[in-house]
């Protein structure tokens, strides 16, 4: 329809595409035919950073010139705004929670796509009488029995909370200590901005387009394959055992990258590429 409306009204395209290889693989031949006429019909491309460029760079659907970086993003200064204020009632919404310990915070639907039994998985594998205290804290949709009994049995601590309302995700963040995305596959990935902004240490999947973009490994956290467990696992040991001073400064590194992704800098390429693509038309 949008090609048609600029056809139609002579103004020039420009296309948003979102992608990843882990999200396209399973693409028709067809899909992909329609996807380098759309391509080839548009003014400028709005892509989500480094795994959508080099998806349709490598596979020859687009010159790099025609292509302007417009990721998902928050407003950071909000969020950590937001975040910071809530901080001092943590202690009570922990106690009421029944947190203890080093709280991971998963945040998203409970669907397998997003590696919730993966997550499962990896945490029940851990022998928690080794290890310093903990709770997961999951947030977004609501786990089965089966998942629930299978944490229980390996006497994990943990909180499940239904859906929240995407404006009021700040106040889990707050009383959380590391943030956990183990999802197998996602275009993005918005929790994760969502998190380094709110100054949390990261532990986030190689199958998230933002990973690339949001993690330095062992500057405010790390990347890992969900689908190998012994990976999982490790990463998990090591913010367990992590000093706290070491888990504050990653967290204060996930504010500095936050601050180079903010919603700013995405509205800011946004206005560019359309004046670029008005001057080229007159």
């Amino acid at each position: 329809m949008a090609y048609f409306y600029s056809k139609l009204f002579s103004i020039p395209l420009i296309t948003w595409i979102c992608v990843s290889p882990h999200t396209e693989k399973y693409n028709s031949s067809l899909r992909e035919k329609f996807r380098r006429w759309l391509i080839a019909k548009s003014k400028f491309i709005w892509t989500n950073l480094t795994e959508a460029n080099d998806y349709l760079i490598n596979n020859q659907f687009i010159d790099r010139k025609k292509i302007f970086n417009t990721p998902y993003s928050v407003s950071f200064s909000k969020y950590a705004n937001f975040v910071s204020m809530e901080k001092k009632k943590s202690n009570y919404y922990k106690e009421n929670f029944g947190l203890k310990g080093l709280i991971f915070l998963y945040v998203g639907q409970i669907i397998q796509r997003k590696g919730i039994n993966e997550l499962i998985e990896a945490f029940t594998a851990l022998n928690i009488k080794e290890l310093p205290a903990f709770s997961i804290l999951f947030v977004g949709g609501k786990l089965n029995q089966t998942q629930k009994n299978k944490l229980l049995s390996a006497g994990i601590t943990f909180t499940n909370i239904d859906f929240v309302q995407p404006e009021d995700l700040y106040k889990f963040y707050a009383l959380s200590d590391v943030f956990v995305f183990p999802t197998l596959e996602d275009e993005w990935g918005i929790v994760l901005n969502e998190a380094v902004s709110s100054g949390l240490p990261v532990l986030s999947s190689i199958y998230a387009a933002s990973t690339i973009d949001l993690v330095k490994n062992g500057y405010n956290g790390f990347s890992f394959d969900p689908l190998n467990r012994l990976d999982f696992i490790s990463k998990i040991k090591t913010f367990l055992n992590m000093p706290e001073i070491d888990l504050r400064k990653l967290g204060e590194n996930s504010l500095k990258i936050a601050d180079l992704h903010d919603i700013s800098y995405t509205n800011l390429k946004m206005k560019e590429s359309i004046r670029l693509a008005l001057e080229e038309e007159t």
